[in-house]
């Protein structure tokens, strides 16, 4: 739902008419040694609109809608705050939060200690070549890579503590982006470098 722009802005509801995808996924696990596990995941995706004749474009104002040019609007001048939408054809754009590629590549290591019990160390790779927020392909998120990691303990079948990190690399990127009107570009950004400790009791 957004705002229509002119004097009196109303809420209206945009839907596109098509959306045509392809796509391919590929996974592999392996164990090439003992108490060692391999597992990873690769995608293609390509997802774009077919048909969507009245998709809002958002420009930085001052802007002006320029209707039957070679773009729905433009701005005309430093950005001075807020946006002004416009309305356009959408055909050929990406759909949102689709990247074209994306992976990731993990392993897992158990070691026994007998009596004493057993840890289990876990690291995950994963890749994302970026991608796009809303309709009009202008807010983007670039490509970025994340590394989790966990070490945990087992004393016996029924407790454990684990030692975790997420975002190791402590990569900035955004989980959403969205234009506002009134308020211009707002976003949220994912968890920065994260660490925490876990108890877990299985029954």
């Amino acid at each position: 739902i957004r705002s229509a722009t002119g004097g009196s802005p109303t809420a209206i509801l945009l839907n596109a008419a098509e959306v045509e995808i392809d796509g391919l996924e590929l996974e592999f696990e392996a164990a090439p040694a003992d108490n060692l596990r391999l597992f990873g995941a690769v995608t293609w995706l390509d997802a774009e609109f077919a048909d969507f004749p009245y998709a809002p474009f958002t420009y930085p104002r001052p802007a002006v809608c320029t209707p039957g040019g070679s773009a729905p609007g433009m701005s005309t001048g430093s950005p001075t705050g807020g946006l002004t939408t416009c309305i356009g054809s959408g055909d050929g754009n990406e759909t949102p939060l689709a990247p074209e590629y994306a992976g990731n590549l993990g392993a897992t290591y158990t070691l026994a200690m007998g009596s004493a019990g057993e840890m289990d160390f876990s690291v995950l790779y994963t890749y994302n070549d970026g991608y796009y927020f809303e309709a009009d392909n202008r807010l983007e998120q670039p490509d970025f890579s994340t590394v989790n990691a966990s070490i945990s303990y087992r004393p016996t079948t029924n407790w454990a503590v684990e030692l975790w990190g997420r975002n190791l690399d402590d990569e900035t990127y955004y989980v959403q982006k969205l234009a506002l009107s009134s308020l211009g570009d707002n976003g949220i950004a994912a968890a920065p470098r994260t660490y925490g400790l876990n108890l877990k009791y299985t029954y």
